[in-house]
């Protein structure tokens, strides 16, 4: 019998407690020895979870948790647990119904990651492991026939030694102690998991996402090389090493108990968050095309920290899955390399016949472009703030009342995060790449937002001309225009991402004058249903001017209306600069670019410009876009449903000075009609630079229509500086594999129309390869400012 004493004050008094429990009592006066239940005594000597010596230690600790209360076995329990001698976790299992549950063979659990997974010691050789309880089918604890999945996990155990590091390949299979079903065991990695990741901070940078991606196809595409497939890739089971591995985790644990996904009631968003549509109530097993399917969903969301369909009804979001492809990751994620966006959509796509063939072949793709190193995540796990204390591979069990004391805090912050994430999908916002440094939301140098010196004036209330006072950027940068008003504008700075948008469906106009253009600075810069328009301009403007200027990295427009057709001297719609960074990139989306001048002038060369579902009808050219530095400029565009209907070219390339030596253009260009007065390319090189450096290649898009163009128009010509005047390029230095040479007919101009619809086409002269007419959907695009300010004005 364990004996521990304590000195009453009362020295003659014995309670009937004592007597029961067979204390023995020493000393002048009447001492009361105090200790366990033998049955509290027997049970962790079973379990194993602690010896009679730490039993012992926590005497003190019991005596002034009770007091002079009696010292029931749940005293006990807590002061083992403030001890660190057993988890909180164990504690509360010990004083369950079942407390033989903390056993499993030859492994204790210590502590629960999961609905049925569990972190574990091996008490032979004091490792530490994972263990994966096998649900039955009914999600209930009884046990069932393991004999195929034991065969399964002895032949990975044959081969877990050519495992790559990518992979937690089981080892053991093995029965509890009480009633549960048998568990799968493997190696525990130490760690965060992704779906811990984007909780805590957001979406994670392109580069980490292409590391993992790379980790996570060598770990199946070994397991492919052995006939064995996963069935479970999920954000739980991705976890990160605080060496910047990547490890999939819980193979054949899922699908080996639930081999077909049917449409019944205990279906939970959980089990079919990536599953592959041809895998919902058909019967099918998985496959590599399947696992290739889950991957992709698992890195879209690691690169947007969304669900791929978001919907909280299990069913609702299969049917979603058989009905669509996923939306283009580059729609959220301006930044993303096109290389990794056609990856993804390619892994994801509904038709399993369109994905690849095999996870070798993706997998070899895949490295061939992000490479082998793990550098970006491994900055990442650095920045971590709890890396320390992952790193440790044993479990530790902190005193009770300081972990009871963290749970507060720890709630409150998950509620903040919930609900500021809830908040920003709510408004159709992005959430920030996770970066972990304090006080740090951005990589690069854009200028901090001005503090006013002077008191804020009431934007709630329109000035003398009726005009609105434009907001401020708040703390998450975020400037919200009412869409039921008309905006004066004002200068806008954020030191971070700027998300500038109306509140409703309808569009908020900014009004701007050509000696007082709009200027905003930011590291990104987010347009959502704005419309800008030139008002009260004067006779005579200056030659250069532009009606916004912005300056930054990544600049992302959708439903934007830009009209400059009041100056007639405004030099462009969007002046467009490069702020400190490595990756630049401009997006737009269902946009209308009107002016005398150019649709979207850029000032350096981007990484990347999309353009979908946008009409230019500029005088000069929709896109400039000016070379200065760069020995060989590489303009790379995507354009996809681009209408432009008026102007001299489609872009105009101007390079001033002698250090450019080679331009190299490629312009992916499909579902368009471009509809210039002169040549789609026009190229102005410095003097002295060759003619046979140039290169322009139009290329096929991904599916769909090539792009018409006019019989007229030439596809490139250049400045002869000997010549003064523009000159053809040689055919041999085009590639027209994407031009469709044809005669567009638009619609003609009727009362009946909404706005932009007579620059829809209404046929050309050529294949149709498609339903629906290149060009312009002009239902998506937003009103024209004209109807706009009507309706102001009548407002």
């Amino acid at each position: 019998m364990l004996c521990c004493r304590t000195w009453l004050a009362c020295p003659d008094h014995i309670d009937d407690h004592a007597q029961q429990r067979n204390l023995t009592f020493h000393g002048q006066g009447s001492a009361r020895m105090r200790s366990p239940s033998d049955n509290l005594l027997q049970l962790v000597s079973e379990l194993q979870l602690c010896s009679p010596q730490d039993v012992a230690a926590c005497e003190a600790t019991v005596r002034l948790l009770c007091r002079d209360l009696p010292d029931f076995d749940s005293v006990w329990i807590d002061a083992l647990a403030q001890r660190g001698v057993l988890t909180p976790w164990q504690a509360n299992v010990l004083q369950s119904s079942d407390p033989h549950q903390l056993r499993v063979g030859q492994y204790v659990l210590t502590e629960q990651l999961g609905n049925n997974t569990f972190r574990g010691r091996d008490l032979d050789s004091h490792d530490t492991v994972a263990v994966h309880r096998l649900p039955d089918a009914n999600g209930t604890s009884t046990v069932h026939d393991g004999r195929v999945l034991g065969t399964l996990i002895q032949r990975a155990e044959q081969l877990r030694r050519t495992a790559p590091v990518a992979i937690a390949v089981p080892f053991a299979l093995t029965e509890s102690e009480s009633s549960a079903p048998p568990s799968v065991v493997s190696e525990f990695v130490p760690g965060w998991n992704a779906d811990e990741l984007l909780i805590r901070g957001g979406r994670l940078p392109w580069p980490v996402v292409a590391e993992i991606g790379q980790q996570l196809l060598t770990a199946l595409a070994w397991l492919e090389s052995h006939d064995l497939h996963h069935g479970e890739i999920v954000l739980r089971n991705v976890r990160l090493r605080p060496d910047g591995k990547a490890v999939l985790v819980a193979p054949f644990v899922a699908r080996q108990q639930q081999p077909f996904t049917s449409f019944t009631g205990s279906l939970t968003l959980r089990e079919i968050e990536t599953i592959a549509p041809e895998l919902s109530a058909t019967g099918n097993s998985p496959d590599s095309r399947t696992e290739i399917y889950a991957v992709g969903c698992v890195l879209w969301q690691l690169l947007t920290s969304r669900p791929v369909f978001p919907s909280a009804d299990p069913v609702t979001r299969l049917i979603q899955a058989k009905a669509n492809d996923v939306d283009d990751v580059r729609d959220l994620v301006p930044d993303c390399p096109d290389w990794l966006a056609r990856a993804i959509h390619n892994f994801t796509r509904r038709s399993a016949e369109l994905r690849p063939q095999s996870l070798r072949e993706a997998n070899e793709h895949w490295t061939s472009r992000a490479g082998v190193s793990c550098r970006a995540t491994r900055k990442l796990c650095h920045r971590l703030p709890d890396r320390r204390q992952v790193s440790r591979s044993k479990t530790s069990a902190g005193p009770a009342s300081s972990r009871v004391r963290g749970i507060g805090t720890v709630v409150a912050s998950v509620i903040m995060i919930c609900a500021f994430v809830s908040y920003g999908m709510h408004r159709g916002l992005l959430p920030l790449p996770l970066t972990m440094n304090p006080g740090d939301t951005t990589t690069n140098s854009a200028p901090p937002a001005k503090t006013p010196t002077t008191s804020p004036a009431d934007v709630s209330q329109p000035d003398a001309d009726g005009y609105y006072i434009m907001p401020e950027p708040d703390t998450a940068g975020v400037v919200v225009l009412q869409s039921d008003r008309t905006y004066r504008a004002a200068d806008l700075s954020f030191a971070g991402v700027m998300h500038i948008e109306a509140s409703g469906d309808l569009p908020a106009l900014v009004v701007i004058t050509p000696a007082s253009p709009w200027r905003v600075a930011a590291s990104q810069v987010i347009l959502n249903n704005v419309q800008l328009s030139m008002h009260d301009a004067p006779a005579t403007t200056v030659d250069g001017d532009a009606a916004f200027l912005c300056t930054c990295n990544v600049l992302s427009m959708t439903g934007c209306v830009i009209d400059t057709s009041a100056a007639d001297n405004a030099a462009s719609c969007i002046h467009w600069s490069a702020a400190s960074g490595v990756t630049n990139v401009i997006s737009m989306k269902n946009c209308v670019f009107s002016g005398s001048g150019y649709g979207l002038w850029l000032s350096a060369v981007p990484d990347r410009c999309t353009l979908s579902n946008t009409l230019f009808i500029n005088r000069r050219a929709a896109l400039r876009c000016d070379v200065s530095t760069a020995a060989s400029a590489s303009p790379r565009l995507t354009l996809s449903q681009v209408t432009q209907a008026a102007g001299h070219s489609f872009l105009d390339i101007v390079a001033e000075t002698p250090a450019v030596k080679s331009v190299a253009v490629q312009i992916r260009c499909g579902e368009s009609v471009l509809a210039p007065s002169a040549a789609l390319l026009r190229i102005a090189l410095p003097a002295g630079a060759n003619s046979h450096a140039i290169k322009v290649e139009f290329l096929l898009p991904e599916r769909g229509n090539p792009t018409v163009v006019p019989p007229t128009v030439d596809p490139v010509v250049y400045f002869d500086r000997s010549l003064n005047q523009m000159v053809r390029l040689a055919d041999s230095q085009i590639v027209a594999e994407s031009l469709l040479i044809a005669e567009p007919i638009f619609r003609s101009e009727s009362a009946d129309m909404t706005d932009f619809m007579q620059f829809e086409l209404l046929d050309f002269e050529g294949p149709k390869l498609s339903q629906h007419m290149p060009g312009i959907d002009a239902s998506a695009l937003p009103p024209g400012t004209d109807r706009m300010t009507r309706q102001s004005q009548a407002d």
